[in-house]
C-alpha cells in the first residue's frame, strides 16, 4: 500500500502524479489525494491548519486499517 497525499500548490505534484501512475502500474495499491491550496509537506504545519489534520488523521487511520 502506497499513500500519498498531496497539495495543489505542491512543487512536486506532477512528479507524485507520475509516481501514483507508476506505482499502479505495477500492481501497487495507492491511495493518492490532491489536497486544494495546499503547498510542499503542508502536513507540518497540523498544529495551524485544519486540511493538514485531516491528512494526517486520514493517514493514520489507513495505517490502522492495514496492520489491525
Amino acid at each position: 500500500m502506497l499513500c500519498i497525499h498531496v497539495g495543489d500548490h505542491e512543487v512536486l505534484l506532477s512528479d507524485s502524479v507520475r509516481f501514483a501512475e507508476r506505482a499502479r502500474a505495477c500492481h501497487v495499491d495507492v491511495e493518492f489525494k490532491i489536497w486544494p491550496s495546499m503547498w510542499h509537506v503542508f502536513q507540518a504545519n497540523a498544529r495551524f491548519v485544519p486540511e493538514a489534520r485531516e491528512s494526517l488523521d486520514d493517514i493514520a487511520r489507513l495505517v490502522v486499517d492495514r496492520v489491525a
